[in-house]
């Protein structure tokens, strides 16, 4: 906390902070935050599904009202709705997809199998050069940590080149693994939701939900982001 009231004392041009943070920064330091020109809310339906809403909006009623608002989400529930109508200034929607119309470069596949066969499904999937190719990027998603960690051991006992992503994981190992797979170091990485969360990974080949998505959002968030350049494949375990 020392190094973050310093941080902030040396009056920086940006602060990037999650809002009870900030906020607790902002009443413990008295601060004024009538010099903010722009204000940021990325990923803000998840800011809202964490329980943020009342910390936004006293963060908001403290920014002058003419500073510049962006606010970017994967969804748009109506708690989020509510708020942009209640915070922002005749605002300017901008939409990168078409409502419940997925891109037609999207190939999906479902597999109905049993829980006790998906492993030996998952391996065969990735080993077969027809489905996918040798240099191909290859996101996978799991329900838990758990999980993470056991496909990982599976996978490099089989010699694929891969690498995970969990929330608790160290910041540090997470940026590394990250920069790894940009960089086509691994082909395989393997996540949960909330770790893949701002993760950006804008030319992808195949992902992989080896735990079907429980909410039709959470299949927005796991193929939202990815430029359907060539043809996305996306594979569902059932």
């Amino acid at each position: 906390m020392e190094d973050q009231f310093a941080a902030i004392h040396e009056n920086p041009d940006v602060v990037i902070a999650t809002p009870g943070r900030l906020l607790h920064l902002i009443v413990e330091m008295n601060l004024s935050l009538k010099s903010v020109n722009y204000v940021v809310f990325d990923e803000a339906d998840r800011l809202f599904e964490m329980g943020f809403e009342e910390q936004l909006r006293e963060v908001l009623k403290r920014l002058p009202p003419d500073r510049q608002t962006l606010l970017f989400s994967a969804t748009l529930p109506k708690s989020l709705v509510d708020f942009t109508r209640a915070g922002l200034r005749h605002p300017t929607l901008i939409r990168l997809d078409v409502d419940s119309k997925l891109s037609d470069k999207l190939k999906l596949t479902h597999l109905f199998c049993r829980r006790e066969d998906k492993l030996g499904i998952l391996l065969s999937i990735l080993g077969d050069r027809s489905l996918v190719e040798e240099n191909s990027l290859t996101l996978i998603f799991c329900a838990t940590k758990h999980y993470v960690e056991f496909l990982h051991a599976i996978l490099e006992y089989f010699n694929f080149k891969c690498a995970c992503l969990y929330s608790s994981m160290d910041s540090e190992a997470r940026r590394v693994n990250v920069e790894k797979f940009h960089r086509k170091l691994i082909n395989i990485l393997i996540v949960t939701d909330l770790a893949a969360r701002g993760v950006d990974i804008p030319l992808l080949d195949n992902v992989i939900n080896f735990h079907f998505p429980v909410k039709a959002k959470l299949f927005v968030h796991r193929v939202g982001n990815v430029i359907v350049a060539f043809g996305l494949m996306v594979w569902h375990f059932c």
